[in-house]
């Protein structure tokens, strides 16, 4: 019925809507869009001399997941689009060259969505005030524009404003006017008596998504964040409170406490707050609906709030608290240099999914995150007083068939540069049944062995991990890809039999071979700067092997046209700074 439904759509809408790649335009089209190339000449759009009636210009994608520098041709923009009296839809984003847009913008007098994000543009032109139909302006990674026109609240019909990323100092006045307004991505508080107030946030009753005010530390009157109302704006879902440096600590936490959201927020974002302590609403059990916390750079603060007490709490990021030494009653815990959970499978944050850990110096390493039983996201970062994890951080039980890191799929350890010990449970329990995904980076003093029963785990990812020793490939089943980066894993020291005390080092390529033969389903492997590795026995890699990147392994030699024949899988082949016979 879809396929029917679609296809009655596209017949109906043919005469009107083309792909200018795909077809000739046509004096019927109405509504116009293309592919958006690295750079698009004005041959490209020759064809529409002419199309006086058209409505939509659209280039595809929006949004494209990786940003590029895409050209256009200046001719369309300065002598083409002004002839278009009819636009309703213009898109110019993604086209790095276009810093600024002509004064004729103000005659397409019919347009209601205006997108030029993502270029260069410097300022808009007054002109584009004269825009009254216009309901969407979309400026978003307009990372040099630094003003908006004066008189935007000539936009009467304006709804949706997008300005995220973008190096405004204030907002106009005007837009005071624009009370209808339903989307304002951002609001930066000025430093000076001039632009829009905090408080004239208040006027917009409609307000929904996202919204971001920055520069808090320019507000000098808490009242003015009172006057906000952001209790009453249950349409937001999702808020970002941000100061830039810190002021005064008492005035800076009656601003927080005066800034209450409503209790249907589901994302919070606080950072560089330069108060003592956190206000009395955050944490509360009427935040119930929130999903996402995340507190960075709030340097005075010695405590965390009650977050124990969000239920539906999933995702938690706690970045640079360089003053929280424990978590207390309110968390568990009094000075965050431990953090206590009840016994067990923790009750506490029963819907957390992904916790992220970074830059608190104080915090050391005896959390039982292995309670934390929906866990499924796991990073810690720069710890400064990690230097052990053992049996607390998996938690205990009284419970015989308690399982630590019962959901953990992934696991990170960055820029731990104090870690030298991680203490493994052993026995016949499994540390991390379901983990799928390991990387430790920047880990210089870790000695031992990661887990090494890890059933469900498909990449593994070790880099500047000089004094870790060994692994078994026994215990790793469902291996798919293995990246190594300046960690000599390989050197395996070993007794001569059970009774000598004797000990011989295998080379790095013995142990490298006979570890990753038993790998059946390896798919990937990536090395880089191992020098310890000398070679490769031409059938000791897995048949089901797709990749081989080989970097800076420059005591490395192999044979690569036998290299080549053995393996009929292989489809890519990386190999620098090696030596070759």
């Amino acid at each position: 019925m879809h396929d029917l439904v679609n296809d009655l759509a596209m017949t109906v809408s043919s005469p009107y809507c083309i792909r200018l790649d795909e077809q000739k335009p046509h004096e019927r089209v109405r509504h116009l869009s293309y592919n958006i190339g690295e750079y698009d000449s004005y041959d490209k759009f020759d064809h529409l001399q002419g199309l006086k009636s058209l409505r939509t210009i659209l280039p595809l994608p929006l949004h494209p997941r990786f940003s590029s520098y895409n050209y256009v041709s200046r001719k369309l923009v300065y002598e083409l689009l002004p002839q278009m009296k009819q636009l309703h839809v213009l898109s110019l984003s993604n086209y790095h060259n276009i810093t600024e847009l002509p004064n004729s913008i103000g005659n397409l007098i019919y347009l209601r969505y205006l997108n030029v994000s993502h270029t260069s543009i410097e300022r808009l032109p007054s002109e584009t005030c004269k825009l009254y139909n216009l309901q969407t302006l979309l400026l978003s990674c307009c990372y040099s524009l630094t003003e908006l026109p004066k008189d935007m609240g000539k936009l009467v019909n304006l709804r949706h404003l997008d300005i995220r990323g973008t190096r405004l100092n204030e907002i106009p006045v005007q837009v005071s006017k624009l009370e209808n307004l339903q989307t304002l991505s951002d609001f930066v508080v000025s430093s000076e008596d001039v632009g829009l107030k905090i408080a004239d946030i208040g006027k917009y009753s409609h307000l929904q998504g996202s919204l971001c005010i920055s520069k808090l530390q320019n507000l000098t009157d808490p009242s003015h964040a009172f006057q906000t109302k952001l209790m009453m704006k249950k349409q937001i879902d999702e808020l970002q409170l941000q100061w830039s440096y810190t002021t005064s600590s008492q005035l800076q936490s009656v601003v927080l406490e005066q800034l209450r959201p409503s209790t249907n927020l589901k994302n919070l974002t606080i950072t560089g707050y330069g108060g003592n302590n956190f206000p009395s609403w955050l944490g509360g059990s009427l935040f119930g609906n929130m999903v996402c916390l995340k507190i960075s750079h709030c340097d005075n603060c010695p405590r965390l709030p009650p977050l124990g007490q969000l239920g539906n709490l999933r995702k938690l990021f706690i970045v640079e608290m360089n003053s929280v030494k424990s978590i207390g009653i309110e968390l568990y815990g009094s000075e965050w240099k431990e953090w206590k959970l009840t016994g067990g499978t923790s009750t506490e944050f029963p819907r957390l999914t992904r916790l992220s850990l970074r830059n608190c110096p104080k915090l050391k390493g005896n959390i039982p995150l292995g309670q934390l039983s929906n866990l499924k996201e796991l990073r810690i970062e720069r710890m400064k007083s990690v230097k052990t994890l053992g049996s607390e951080f998996y938690g205990s039980s009284d419970s015989p068939l308690f399982q630590p890191f019962l959901s953990l799929e992934t696991l990170q350890f960055w820029g731990m540069q104090e870690w030298e010990e991680w203490k493994l449970i052993g026995g016949t329990s499994t540390e991390f049944p379901n983990l799928a995904h390991l990387s430790l980076y920047g880990c210089p003093k870790l000695k031992g062995n990661i887990p090494g029963n890890l059933p469900s785990l498909t990449f593994l990812s070790l880099s500047n991990c000089r004094k870790l020793k060994g692994m078994t490939s026994n215990n790793l089943p469902s291996l798919r890809e293995l990246l190594l980066h300046e960690c000599p894993l390989f050197m395996d020291s070993r007794h001569s039999d059970d009774h000598s005390k004797n000990i011989f080092t295998s080379p790095s390529s013995d142990v490298f071979n006979d570890f990753v033969i038993d790998l059946n389903y390896l798919r990937k492997i990536t090395l880089k700067d191992i020098p310890s590795l000398t070679s490769f026995l031409i059938d000791s890699l897995p048949k089901t092997l797709q990749s081989l990147i080989i970097w800076n392994c420059g005591n490395l030699e192999f044979i690569p046209y036998e290299f080549s024949h053995s393996y009929k899988s292989l489809e890519n082949l990386e190999i620098s700074d090696i030596v070759t016979q």
